[in-house]
């Protein structure tokens, strides 16, 4: 079915100053620029086919008019199977069927799917990638879905000698690992319950060993495959919806999806055009360790949650309490402790607003002191009866339809309103709810009818989506408007000019390309620097304290460990078979890993808030510094120009650099303090992707796997062994210190490149401003001169933009 009929761009917008009509208008009136700048660079290029720089400035224009966002933002779209998540995704997207639906209430998502704003060069009407496991990340899937699968068979694994819920979560675990494995490994003979079940010694190396040796035979599909270090990347196109969901499939069947680690589909769609990327996992509640850290860690790029649920049983069902305070809360345990759902963005989307029982709807919200009175019940009832007595069937159907849309209204506002006064404690008041109708919004698209389309909820949702890239495309709105656009007609200008007038003097030439070399030269020093300097402040402030105090933090855990050992032994091998984090009835809950880093991420708080307001200060100050250098160029070098026009152009582009300098690398700031943020909760917090967690794990299962006499002297000697050796929090450290220096060589990598990219836009300027082209022979081509006058005109146009 067409989606055209309804018009996206038709919605009210946010009420955020990006959406205010002078912002639009501003960024219109750019982009007209641009498009009238690139057809008069094209015309020039027809009467000069062979001038170089003239190939470079429309090669320049090109990649402008592909302008996308600097920076995007992830929504993850989470809830339980049957929930609606596909047809929501389908209908915040504007394209049916484009994410696959299933009215069987099995998952029809098992791995995570991206969807992205396809960019320019992407020709299809859809393109996908599909990214799987391979060598060692493969071999981690296999062992942990092995170990999942064999805990039944760990010592003191029994009905008998535990709670039957913690004896079904361990049956449940080992379900879910015998599926996927035997979704991929069926197939071979050898393969079977019995074989998995071998309790012979060595038999767990044994097992995983045929299992990769099996993984790594697995046929994928074929096509464009591109082999990475620990993964290979597969990309195809589709025409249509139906294509997508068919090649995308293969990689989400049987046998493939255990080892599928992402999909990622390209698209047009107003709500990713916005720098938005919608990704639907596959669920919360996975139990696979390997599968569960990969969750974990891509929630920690999210800035937003929507959490999907049925409307009927949105408020009596525990459908949204699981997800978010079990499932959610699961992931991020200590920020949830110390914040609730406060800082997390969350926001609850109730699907099938637009089914409703009238009959039921009415008794509930019918009559005094409810959202609909008894005489605007009457009021509806008599247009029905009306219609009736007439027999005008349309007439009734409308009458039903209005009743109904105002039923469905009344039940949207009150589940909306009891939501969030249930969750007003654990989310600061601030829980956004939206009730929508993904049946009513394809339905009332595709016959225009903008009333109904309204009432089914999703532009609402979708306005809200808008808003969450609403502040960076603002930024990105004032740099296009104010730099970017201007400084490609300058340079068009530039070379409108170089084509009519004289260059500068010879000793103009030698002097600007001297001082300009030598900025370029030490161009790489800054980036150096940058790095050097985030590094710096870390090792000063987080590595320092970790070095002075790793021996007290050592201290701390060991005593809380000597707390753990005085348990009764049920209890403490049950700790030890939950990887340190279990709840009974008479302890609670209690997670060792917490306990044993309670003391370093209390003393590392104040040193991590002063990272982070020195790492926004590094940025500041590298932006500056840099263009101190443009600056002196301008005053010491440039300025001197004897030919006025040149000069004039020459001090623009020069600005405009050190423009884009301060923007881009306040941007890549910005960036490498949310990738840092994510290090220091992996520092923090006491999930499976934790520092702590990692660090502890396989002494966990060492002394979960132990068994015969004096099992829980060797137990706990194990584990206190372990948090006492002086390795823990030195190792903890050392991991830190590798994933910072990572980031922040990524970090000054990006600056590097934007800086080299700018100088060689201003390299371009200067070479055109030196070239002496109306030195030719020859008369300068009438479509030179009319270049010239675009650019005055489109300045004059941007001039008078309004600021913002």
């Amino acid at each position: 079915m067409p989606p055209e009929a309804y018009d996206v761009a038709s919605e009210v917008r946010p009420s955020h100053e990006f959406f205010h009509p002078r912002v639009s208008e501003a960024v219109e009136t750019a982009d007209q620029a641009l498009r009238t700048i690139q057809q008069s660079l094209q015309k020039a290029a027809l009467d000069c086919p062979d001038d170089a720089d003239l190939t470079a400035l429309n090669a320049r224009a090109a990649a402008m008019s592909s302008r996308q966002m600097a920076m995007t933002r992830r929504v993850a779209i989470v809830g339980d199977s049957g929930q609606g998540k596909s047809s929501l995704i389908n209908s915040l997207l504007h394209m049916p069927g484009v994410a696959q639906t299933s009215d069987m209430g099995s998952a029809c998502t098992t791995v995570v799917i991206e969807y992205h704003q396809k960019s320019e060069h992407q020709i299809s009407p859809i393109e996908m990638t599909a990214e799987f496991y391979t060598g060692d990340a493969l071999e981690e899937q296999i062992r942990e879905l092995s170990w999942s699968y064999r805990q039944l068979l760990l010592p003191g694994v029994d009905r008998d000698e535990m709670s039957e819920k913690e004896y079904e979560r361990f049956e449940k675990e080992s379900k879910e690992a015998w599926e996927a494995l035997n979704s991929a490994f069926e197939p071979h003979q050898q393969f079977s319950e019995k074989w998995l079940k071998d309790l012979s010694e060595g038999a767990a190396d044994r097992i995983n060993a045929q299992f990769i040796q099996w993984a790594h035979a697995i046929e994928w599909p074929k096509g464009d495959t591109t082999k990475m270090e620990s993964s290979a990347l597969w990309r195809s196109e589709a025409e249509d919806a139906d294509e997508c969901c068919r090649k995308t499939a293969a990689f989400m069947s049987e046998g493939l999806w255990p080892f599928t680690k992402i999909i990622e589909i390209y698209l047009s769609s107003p709500v990713l055009d916005s720098g938005l990327i919608l990704a639907d996992l596959p669920g919360l509640r996975d139990t696979n360790l390997a599968r569960v850290k990969a969750t974990q860690e891509y929630l920690l790029r999210c800035d937003r949650i929507l959490i999907v649920t049925k409307i009927a049983r949105a408020i009596t069902d525990q459908s949204v309490q699981s997800t978010l305070f079990s499932a959610v809360s699961r992931h991020i345990p200590m920020e949830w402790e110390e914040s609730g759902g406060k800082n997390l963005k969350l926001a609850v989307v109730c699907t099938e607003a637009d089914r409703i029982n009238p009959r039921t709807a009415i008794h509930e919200h019918c009559g005094d002191g409810k959202p609909i009175s008894k005489q605007e019940l009457r009021n509806f009832e008599a247009d029905i009866n009306a219609a009736k007595g007439a027999r005008d069937d349309k007439q009734r159907k409308k009458a039903e339809k209005r009743l109904k849309f105002a039923l469905s209204g009344a039940r949207s506002k009150h589940v909306s309103q009891a939501l969030q006064k249930r969750y007003a404690s654990d989310t600061g008041g601030k829980l956004d709810v939206f009730c929508v109708g993904n049946h009513a919004y394809e339905k009332y698209c595709e016959r225009n009818d903008a009333a109904l389309v309204r009432a089914s909820g999703i532009p609402s949702l979708r306005r809200y989506c808008f808003t969450v890239t609403a502040n960076d495309r603002l930024v990105d709105a004032r740099s296009w408007i104010q730099t970017s656009v201007p400084g490609l007609l300058n340079s068009a200008e530039l070379w409108a000019s170089s084509m009519i007038a004289e260059g500068p003097s010879g000793w103009d030439k030698a002097m600007i390309l001297k001082e300009f070399n030598a900025i370029r030269a030490k161009a790489p020093e800054h980036a150096i620097k940058l790095q050097q300097d985030s590094t710096d402040c870390f090792r000063e402030q987080i590595i320092a304290m970790c070095n002075a105090q790793g021996g007290a933090w050592m201290e701390a855990a060991a005593t809380k460990s000597k707390e753990w050992a005085g348990w009764p032994w049920n209890s403490y091998r049950a700790w030890c078979r939950r990887n340190g984090s279990h709840q009974t009835p008479s302890r609670g809950q209690v997670n060792w890993n917490s306990d044993l880093a309670w003391k370093m991420r209390s003393e590392l708080a104040f040193a991590w808030d002063l990272v982070f307001e020195e790492v926004a200060s590094i940025y500041g100050r590298a932006a500056q510094s840099m263009s101190k250098h443009l600056a002196r160029f301008q005053e010491e070098t440039i300025s001197k120009i004897s030919a006025l026009e040149q000069r004039r152009m020459l001090l623009a582009s020069v600005e405009s650099t050190k423009q884009t300098w301060v923007h881009g690398i306040t941007r890549e700031g910005q960036a490498f303090a949310i990738k840092l943020g994510h290090i220091k909760k992996r520092a923090s917090e006491a999930n499976e992707s934790s520092y702590i967690v990692t660090e502890m794990l396989s002494t966990y299962r060492t002394a979960s796997a132990d068994k015969g006499t004096g099992i829980f002297m060797r137990q706990k000697a194990c584990i206190e062994g372990r948090i006492s050796d002086g390795t823990l929090f030195p190792n903890i450290a050392m991991t830190l210190w590798q994933d910072v220096e990572e980031v922040s060589r990524e970090a000054a990598h990006a600056v590097a490149a934007l800086v080299e990219e700018t100088l060689g836009k201003l390299g371009l300027d200067i070479e055109i401003t030196l070239n002496d082209k109306a030195r030719r022979s020859g008369p300068v081509p009438i479509s030179v001169g009319e270049l010239k006058g675009d650019v005055l005109a489109l300045k004059v146009q941007l001039e008078g933009i309004e600021q913002f």
